[in-house]
């Protein structure tokens, strides 16, 4: 993803604001891994888990504790050297990270990969050649488990949430930015991630997926993406045909919730790709905070005080950042795909 790797990326920001995950997604990629009905390599051999995407190893240091040896791999310098910062070998010793696309991996060896995850990171792969090399590095009875989340929506807040969608979509506003398939990919929670029917080399495959119940859309065990998401073309289909749907657990189950104050949202809000990528070519756009007119996240966030009533400050008021302190709760709507490797070969 071109944006991740430009040099004036706020890779710290996005350390900081994107959502972290809980407990319960980790005891699930845990649990998973470990009930393969393929015999596990015996304790004397040490694992490997692999973190594609790994951004500031936000899923690679907690996962570290479960695995010998952990590699963290993204394309962006920028992202790896902010990992670097937040991974103190003294306290990390297994980890180490990598540059590199997630498709070609020549320094990992066949079959040597006991676990591949991949956190906010896989609508950007190219499939083909990304499922080839899983199939070259993971063992028998290895897995792999990707997951993504949508965008937020502010908990009992409708108005400000419909403000957010609009802003996000709307094709006069940053809707054109966003770089496809991958932004349609992770808004259908990765239905179109999956190995492709008759492929006998994964199997096992289960789906967690969550919608926010003030985001009026609902999770569907249908297998045709039809669940009030949008129909999206790629839904349900692989880079040739139909992919394996599998099992859906967990269902209405969530597991990214948090509190935050509106200046934490406005600064998430900054760290998309979409957004990075208007100012850039809105260079004339200078926020109330670099002493501007308002930019267009600035419009957003005092449009979203507007309609739910917290423009009870004043402009000037909003204008001097008091509006960042209002506590709000959010929510994310998610996918996750699991599948774990046979024996074929």
């Amino acid at each position: 993803m071109a944006t991740f790797s430009n040099p004036s990326y706020g890779y710290t920001s996005y350390a900081t604001f994107r959502p972290t995950y809980p407990s319960s997604l980790i005891i699930y990629l845990l649990d998973y891994h470990h009930s393969s009905p393929i015999p596990q390599p015996p304790p004397t051999r040490k694992t490997l888990l692999l973190d594609l995407g790994c951004g500031p190893g936000t899923v690679t240091r907690p996962l570290s504790a479960h695995f010998n040896h952990v590699i963290g791999i993204d394309p962006s310098p920028g992202m790896l050297a902010e990992a670097t910062a937040l991974t103190p070998p003294e306290e990390y010793p297994n980890i180490t990270y990598t540059l590199s696309c997630s498709e070609a991996l020549p320094f990992v060896a066949p079959g040597s990969v006991d676990m591949v995850v991949s956190a906010q990171a896989s609508h950007w792969f190219n499939y083909e050649l990304w499922f080839l090399e899983m199939e070259r590095v993971v063992r028998p009875g290895g897995s792999v488990v990707c997951w993504g989340y949508k965008d937020c929506v502010v908990i009992g807040r409708p108005k400000a949430s419909a403000v957010i969608d609009k802003y996000a979509y709307s094709k006069e506003l940053w809707g054109g930015c966003w770089q496809q398939p991958g932004r349609d990919r992770v808004q259908s929670r990765y239905r179109c991630l999956g190995p492709e029917v008759g492929n006998r080399k994964w199997e096992g495959v289960q789906r967690w997926e969550y919608e926010p119940v003030d985001s009026g859309r609902v999770v569907s065990d249908s297998q045709d993406g039809d669940d009030g998401d949008g129909g999206r073309s790629d839904v349900g289909k692989g880079h040739q045909g139909r992919i394996v749907f599998g099992e859906l657990v967990k269902k209405g189950e969530g597991m990214l919730r948090r509190g935050m104050k509106l200046g934490e949202l406005e600064r998430y809000v900054r760290t998309w790709s979409a957004v990075h990528k208007w100012l850039e070519t809105h260079p004339e756009e200078k926020s109330w905070a670099e002493g501007g007119e308002g930019d267009t996240v600035d419009e957003m966030m005092a449009e979203m005080g507007r309609v739910e009533g917290w423009w009870g400050v004043g402009e000037e008021g909003w204008k001097n950042g008091e509006w960042k302190e209002i506590e709000i709760e959010v929510e994310w709507g998610h996918g996750v795909v699991a599948m774990r490797r046979t024996e074929v070969v």
